[in-house]
């Protein structure tokens, strides 16, 4: 439970701001240098030119998912599920739990020959944008913990990003991408050529929902819970309030885990004891926050 939990000034925030920066020009689907390259399996594919400097294009994808946007959010954000749709994770472990929005992770991605495997160290956050969409957005950090494993190349995370946003109860548009430099000596080509195929993510994602309808009910209860610690994590004292609210959910069925999770989160972002929130330079782009799975 988060319930006196108080973040200090979090040293990622420098870092996060570039991502988030980087995160939100790569979502925005009028920023401009994108190019449709193709629509696979319902996913449209866009990519765009490397920058002056680079030789690596950036790619993204756009699909709708017939499943609530908390749902899909907390598939992509749980690293337990993520080897059930990315075929090239291997393995992944927390390092840190910097704060209720914000987490440090090690990840480690599989070969295929002649590519040696992959790893990288990197830091994530989950928000509620103004529109209402997860936001969830990591780059790769360096840790005392995390060195470089040996058999591995390090990677590096430009930026991450996947916005998911509510089109109904049941439905929600998902925009995928990432810059991610595999580093060593791979050809340009070859890194093109899987950059395009990594916004399928999105159809994985929508496969594993659809082949597994108890994944779909484990996801909302995972939205409720998280509900719940955030209301916590405001540091509402009120008992008998809180006793009202439970009825009046209790009475109020009809309303989604989507819903009250949003105004949790933006009772989070509001309270003036989150002093890493008020701090924050990209507080005004945001509404709430989530924890990381």
């Amino acid at each position: 439970m988060l319930a006196a939990y108080r973040p200090p000034p979090n040293k990622y925030d420098d870092e996060l701001a570039e991502g988030l920066e980087l995160a939100l020009e790569a979502v925005d689907p009028n920023a401009p240098g994108w190019n449709h390259h193709s629509k696979l399996e319902d996913v449209d594919i866009y990519v765009k030119p490397a920058p002056p400097g680079s030789n690596l294009n950036a790619s993204k994808g756009v699909g709708v998912l017939p499943f609530p946007a908390e749902v899909v959010k907390h598939v992509f954000g749980e690293m337990s599920l993520k080897k059930r749709w990315d075929e090239m994770f291997d393995s992944g472990r927390r390092l840190e739990a910097v704060d209720p929005v914000t987490a440090a992770s090690y990840l480690a991605l599989k070969g295929q020959w002649p590519v040696a495997a992959r790893d990288m160290c990197v830091v994530g956050r989950v928000v509620v944008t103004d529109d209402g969409s997860f936001l969830i957005y990591s780059r790769s950090v360096e840790r005392a913990d995390c060195p470089p494993v040996r058999g591995k190349q390090r990677g590096t995370l430009v930026y991450g990003a996947t916005k998911i946003t509510p089109l109904g109860p049941n439905k929600c548009r998902v925009s995928y991408t990432a810059g991610f430099d595999p580093c060593g000596s791979i050809p340009t080509f070859i890194i093109n050529a899987a950059n395009v195929k990594s916004p399928l993510a999105i159809a994985r994602v929508r496969d594993l929902l659809q082949s597994d309808p108890s994944l779909v009910k484990e996801c909302m209860e995972a939205s409720r819970r998280t509900t719940a610690e955030l209301g916590g994590a405001t540091g509402d004292e009120d008992d008998e309030d809180d006793d009202e609210e439970e009825d009046d959910e209790e009475d109020g069925a009809d309303a989604s885990a989507g819903e009250s999770e949003a105004a949790a989160l933006a009772k989070l972002a509001a309270d003036p004891g989150l002093a890493a929130w008020q701090k924050h330079p990209l507080s005004a782009c945001v509404s709430g926050a989530a924890p990381i799975g």
